[in-house]
């Protein structure tokens, strides 16, 4: 097309009207978050990284079991999905804490011996970190994989909680051996240094190499402990303990986490509280 001289191609848009056109109001972007909402696998909550840890097409921010793919049902509607939920039909419960390991986060003490890479924290050797977060009516689970296992002993991976009397008294759940013919997964008190396993099951040889897991569940108002474990991608019978004998379980601000003579990553950690 010609104008007074001047030609140009068909199509041709002069740059002063190319920079004042209207933005594409087709792009819808819900969250504002820099992802439109036909691409976004949570368009209705902020999530500019659209990390999804069980690689469910469902952001973990907007995942009720963020952990577990295809686990969306949530027939109580509390916001936690049913097959993570302790109780799927009482409208009661909250994800109280979730991290995938994307970053470090401040509401963990950094330890020598960790370090958070790849999705994931990990211990080499020996390392205990603590997680600032409130226990008592609680439901923790985490994963990982053990890597190597040391020539030293003991093999000793432990989460425990509920501290109280200046950190004296706690409980916890751990996996434990010496390197002979077998070991124990257990639940056990502290009792100002003194330690009494409540339930335990045996694995043989040393601690197993490969998945492993831990969910926990524990009550003050029911004063009980319940474990379930995987070492070495096999799982192992679950535990129950009654922890009304003194020290009673009590509610924490924190819950420990370490591991002694082994190499050992964690992909999650989730807390989901109960409210009263």
């Amino acid at each position: 097309m010609c104008v007074d001289h001047v030609c140009r191609a068909p199509g041709y848009v002069p740059p002063d009207a190319a920079r004042d056109a209207p933005a594409d109001v087709s792009i819808v972007d819900s969250d504002g978050d820099d992802v439109p909402d036909s691409a976004d696998d949570c368009p209705s909550v902020a999530n500019p990284d659209q990390h999804d840890e069980d690689a469910d097409a469902i952001g973990d921010v907007c995942d009720p079991c963020p952990h577990l793919a295809g686990a969306a049902l949530d027939a109580d509607a509390d916001g936690v999905g049913d097959a993570c939920d302790p109780q799927p039909t009482i409208a009661k419960q909250r994800l109280r804490f979730f991290d995938p390991f994307t970053s470090a986060l401040p509401v963990w003490d950094p330890a020598s011996g960790l370090a958070v890479v790849g999705d994931q924290m990990r211990i080499t050797g020996s390392a205990d970190t603590r997680l600032a977060v409130t226990t008592g009516e609680t439901r923790i689970i985490t994963a990982g994989t053990i890597t190597a296992v040391s020539a030293l002993t003991p093999h000793q991976l432990v989460i425990a909680f509920g501290f109280n009397n200046g950190g004296a008294n706690f409980h916890y759940c751990e996996t434990y051996d010496t390197g002979g013919s077998s070991g124990l997964i257990k639940i056990t008190e502290a009792a100002s240094g003194t330690y009494t396993g409540r339930d335990s099951t045996s694995y043989p040889g040393i601690l197993p190499i490969g998945a492993w897991s831990m969910q926990i569940d524990e009550s003050v108002a029911a004063q009980r402990i319940d474990l379930a474990a995987r070492l070495g991608g096999m799982a192992y019978p679950a535990l129950s303990a009654s922890t009304s004998a003194a020290p009673v379980l009590t509610t924490g601000s924190v819950l420990v986490v370490s591991a002694e003579h082994m190499d050992i990553s964690f992909d999650y950690f989730v807390v989901i509280e109960t409210l009263p």
